[in-house]
């Protein structure tokens, strides 16, 4: 995806990482609530198999 975009529930914002490191540091300061990860990776989760579902129902 090139970029992880993570909508903050409790702060109201978006915030954009760029790399993995940037995203933990942020992380270990407790500025990504881990309530807002889990939804922004079940999000990409979801996009991820989006497609597959798609060839699922095809095929049925």
């Amino acid at each position: 995806f090139g970029e992880l975009h993570i909508e903050g529930y409790q702060k109201q914002d978006t915030r954009t990482f760029k790399s993995y490191e940037e995203f933990e540091k942020e992380y270990c300061r407790g500025y990504v609530w881990p309530s807002d990860l889990k939804n922004t990776v079940a999000e990409y989760l979801e996009k991820i198999i989006a497609p597959i579902r798609k060839f699922g129902k095809k095929r049925l």
